[in-house]
């Protein structure tokens, strides 16, 4: 488990995996560099800091200020976007946010269950898995979809889905990669119980074990995965192929009670930003550059594969829809053997109120996602 705050933490992370891809030109089979994450918070174990402690020191202790959103993100693109949200905030004396790193998915909903975070990011059927667990809180908007980013890397002589049978293929837990393996598998007619599942707890351990010829295939995202089809992996399927990955904001019950101002300010200033991608992308991509620490064409690579909701779309969800998904999610995790499952996802798990009454202002027509015109 890792966690990282600030923009520099991403900084770091983007340029080890430019380095990786750059080494990987010559050597595949090179081990996955550690260490994107540097130790400059204390609170949690930092995955592959040159001394790693040897557990975990105590979370952040609960914030009393209402003003104060802590926010558990990882090095997903559709996070990108959250970089700039600083930078969007109206009044700054009534929001601060606080963007804290934590690559594993599952602790992230430790964390808001537990008040260590305001908000955490996740995909649906990440979220799922937790609400069937414990009460992380409740999604409070949608943030997008995944439109490629999410992607099944394997060794070359893999050609394809049927060629999976018998192998191991590591998928990261807390994450879509359980999901879209079984998926994948489904529309081929091919028993789960056929393909070993491999779980890891970060995303760069699973490039790991593909890299040492442990597994044969590994759910990855953007960056990571084009980061190993240069190293000279292939790249089976997508979320292009399959069903889309949605991604989710959730917020904690005890900053939906008491922090209710400052989560109004977090969505107005998300969806500023991702009007301004819809409107004026290169703008936009140059304000989550700053605030990320990293190259505008970059934060444009890793959009290209992450569709973003507009406000719009998202006000006009129906909750029980929304709820009907989860439920519908939960019986397809349990299904393929998600285990632990003991609690069923309820009308508590959703609620739209804030988004819904809120007046925001946006482009005309209202865009679905981030596609538009003047985008490079």
């Amino acid at each position: 488990m890792a966690a990282s705050q600030g923009g520099g933490g991403f900084r770091r992370f983007l340029r080890n995996v430019a380095l990786v891809a750059l080494l990987g030109v010559f050597a595949a089979g090179y081990a996955w560099q550690k260490g994107w994450w540097e130790p400059d918070t204390t609170w949690l174990t930092t995955r592959g800091a040159p001394s790693p402690q040897a557990s975990p020191t105590p979370a952040p202790s609960p914030s009393v200020d209402p003003s104060l959103l802590r926010i558990g993100v990882d090095d997903r693109a559709a996070y990108l976007p959250f970089w700039a949200v600083p930078s969007m905030i109206e009044d700054p004396t009534k929001l601060r946010v606080q963007l804290v790193v934590v690559p594993d998915a599952e602790l992230r909903w430790q964390m808001l269950a537990a008040n260590r975070l305001d908000l955490a990011v996740g995909t649906l059927d990440s979220f799922t898995t937790a609400a069937s667990r414990i009460d992380p809180g409740a999604m409070i908007f949608e943030i997008g979809s995944s439109a490629g980013a999410d992607q099944l890397l394997v060794t070359p002589d893999l050609t394809s889905i049927k060629a999976l049978i018998g192998k191991r293929i590591a998928v990261v837990r807390g994450t879509a990669g359980r999901y879209l393996m079984a998926t994948a598998l489904d529309r081929e007619r091919i028993a789960p119980s056929l393909v070993q599942l491999v779980e890891v707890d970060d995303v760069r351990d699973a490039v790991a074990l593909l890299q040492s010829g442990k597994v044969s295939g590994a759910w990855v995202w953007s960056p990571h995965g084009s980061a190993l089809a240069t190293g000279g992996y292939r790249k089976l399927v997508d979320t292009r192929a399959l069903e889309p990955v949605r991604e989710v904001a959730v917020a904690s019950r005890q900053a939906l009670q008491e922090k209710k101002a400052a989560l109004e300010g977090l969505i107005a200033a998300w969806f500023a930003i991702v009007d301004k991608l819809h409107v004026t992308f290169g703008i936009a991509t140059d304000i989550i550059a700053r605030g990320a620490g990293i190259k505008p064409s970059l934060v444009s690579q890793l959009l290209d594969e992450i569709k973003l909701t507009s406000a719009h779309v998202n006000q006009s969800m129906d909750a029980d829809a929304v709820l009907g998904s989860l439920r519908d999610t939960r019986v397809t995790l349990r299904d393929i053997g998600t285990v632990n499952m003991v609690r069923q996802p309820d009308e508590t798990s959703v609620d739209l109120s804030i988004l819904r009454n809120m007046t925001i202002p946006e482009s005309t027509p209202a865009p679905s996602s981030t596609e538009n015109a003047d985008r490079p």
